[in-house]
C-alpha cells in the first residue's frame, strides 16, 4: 500500500486526506485500486491491463487507461523499482514537522518544507527581541503553531512542560534551522524520526558554535555545509547531507561567507535531507574521528588582536570576528574595532598597530610583514562608521 500524490498536487497532498492531492493506492501483480477522498465523494479506480474501471457515486464507467508517467513492468514494478508481490507500505511524501530555528535561514527553511507538503506542527522562535523575528513572523503569518521559549533546561535537565507541549505535536521529526538554544534529549530524539540539525561546515571538521568564524581564522581554504542527526556530542551525530566546494578567499569574512555562499547551499541542503527522510532513502553516515576538530565559541579573548603576529594572522583575525564581536585593538585605553578588513600586499618600516593614514576611503594600518586595510570602525559604545569618518589620525598607535 502506498500513499502518494498526484503531480500536480504533490504539495498539499502531503499535508494529509484533507487536501485535494491524496490518494491511497493498492498494487497487487497487475491490478491497482485507487481511492481518492474528496469532500462529499468518495472516487474508486480499479487499473487492469488495457482496462480502467471507475466508480463514482456508485456508476461505474470503463476507460483506456491513461498513459502511465512511470513505466508499467507488467506483472510488478513500480518506475525503476521492483516491487514485492505482496503490498507493501510506502512512506507518505509528507512528513509532521517541529521546526526551531530563528531569522531569515529558518523563515527560509520553513517556506520551503510547507510549501513542499510536509506539515509543520510546530515553529520554535526565540523570544520577542529588539527587531521582528522573521521565523516567527512568517510562522504566524501562515497560521502555524508558534512557541517561543528562551530555554528548553533548568538546571541541566529538561523542563516537563516543554517536553510535554513538544510530544503533544506528534512530530515525526525536528528541523533544527540555525539553533542557538540547548534541546534537551528528550526533545531532540523525540520524533520518531529524532532530528535534523544545520552546521555551516564540512563536519567533521569546525565542531561548535563558532564554526564560521573559525573557518577563516584557521586558513581553511574550503567551506561547505552539513545536515547531521544530532546525538549526545556537540556536532558528532552522524551526516545525512553535505555539501562542499565553497572556496575561501582574501575577500571573505564570516559574514560574507554565510550570506553569500553557505546561506543558500544551507536551505537546500536541509530541505533535500528531509525529503531523504520522507522517503526513506536517507543513508546516516557517521564521521570520521580521524579529521574532527572543534574549537569553542569566539569571543572577546579570541578577537583581541596581538600586533606581534604577522599580518597574514591578524588579517584572518579580524574577517573571522567580522561581523562580530569585531577584532579588538586599543587607543589610549579606549577600545576600537575593526572591520571589512583586507591585507595588502605592501610592506611598512612603522611598528605594528601604527596608523599610516587613508587610502581610498579606508585606514591603513602596519603590521608584521604587511599592511591592513580597514574599511569600518567602530569606537567605544558607538556604531560602526566608515574609517574615513573615525578621526583616527596617522601615526597614532594601535596596541
Amino acid at each position: 500500500m502506498s500513499y502518494r500524490a498526484d503531480d500536480e498536487n504533490i504539495a498539499s497532498a502531503g499535508q494529509g486526506f484533507g487536501r485535494m492531492g491524496g490518494y491511497v493506492q493498492w498494487k497487487y501483480k497487475f491490478w491497482e485500486l485507487k481511492i481518492i477522498p474528496r469532500p462529499l465523494l468518495c472516487q474508486v479506480t480499479v487499473d487492469f491491463p488495457g482496462l480502467r474501471l471507475v466508480s463514482l457515486f456508485g456508476i461505474i464507467c470503463a476507460f483506456p487507461p491513461p498513459r502511465a508517467t512511470e513505466p508499467w513492468s507488467g506483472a510488478q514494478g513500480v518506475g525503476s523499482h521492483v516491487q514485492d508481490t505482496e503490498p507493501r507500505r510506502v512512506t507518505a511524501v509528507g512528513l509532521r514537522i517541529a521546526l526551531f530555528g530563528q531569522a531569515a535561514f529558518g523563515k527560509d527553511v520553513l517556506v520551503r518544507l510547507a510549501d513542499a507538503g510536509h506539515q509543520i506542527v510546530g515553529v520554535y522562535a526565540p523570544p520577542d527581541g529588539r527587531r521582528p523575528d522573521p521565523l516567527a513572523v512568517e510562522a504566524d503569518e501562515r497560521g502555524f503553531a508558534l512557541f517561543r521559549h528562551r530555554l528548553f533546561r533548568s538546571r541541566g535537565t529538561a523542563i516537563p512542560d516543554l517536553v510535554t507541549e513538544h510530544s503533544g505535536l506528534e512530530a515525526d521529526l525536528n528541523v533544527l534551522a540555525f539553533v542557538t538554544a540547548i534541546l534537551p534529549p528528550e526533545i531532540i530524539d523525540g520524533p520518531p524520526h529524532g532530528s535534523l540539525c544545520f552546521h555551516p561546515s564540512l563536519l567533521p571538521r569546525f565542531r561548535g558554535g563558532s564554526a564560521l568564524s573559525w573557518q577563516l581564522i584557521e586558513g581553511e581554504r574550503e567551506s561547505g555545509v552539513t545536515v547531521f542527526r544530532p546525538d549526545e556530542g556537540v556536532d558528532t551525530g552522524p551526516i545525512v547531507v553535505q555539501r562542499g566546494g565553497v572556496e575561501i578567499t582574501g575577500e571573505h569574512t564570516a559574514g560574507s561567507l554565510y550570506f553569500n555562499h553557505l546561506y543558500a547551499l544551507g536551505v537546500d541542503a536541509m530541505v533535500d535531507a528531509v525529503a531523504a527522510v520522507a522517503d526513506g532513502s536517507a543513508r546516516y553516515v557517521p564521521q570520521d574521528e580521524s579529521k574532527a576538530t572543534s574549537q569553542g565559541l569566539v569571543g572577546e579573548a579570541e578577537a583581541r588582536v596581538d600586533w606581534t603576529r604577522s599580518a597574514v594572522e591578524i588579517d584572518r583575525q579580524l574577517r573571522g570576528c567580522d561581523p562580530q564581536p569585531g577584532g579588538r585593538a586599543e587607543l589610549d585605553s579606549e577600545v576600537v574595532r575593526l572591520f571589512d578588513c583586507r591585507l595588502i600586499e605592501e610592506t611598512s618600516s612603522e611598528r605594528a598597530g601604527t596608523l599610516l593614514g587613508l587610502v581610498d576611503g579606508k585606514l591603513r594600518i602596519s603590521a608584521a610583514g604587511g599592511v591592513l586595510s580597514v574599511g569600518r570602525v567602530r569606537i567605544g559604545d558607538g556604531k560602526k562608521i566608515a574609517a574615513a569618518e573615525s578621526g583616527l589620525l596617522p601615526g597614532r598607535v594601535l596596541s
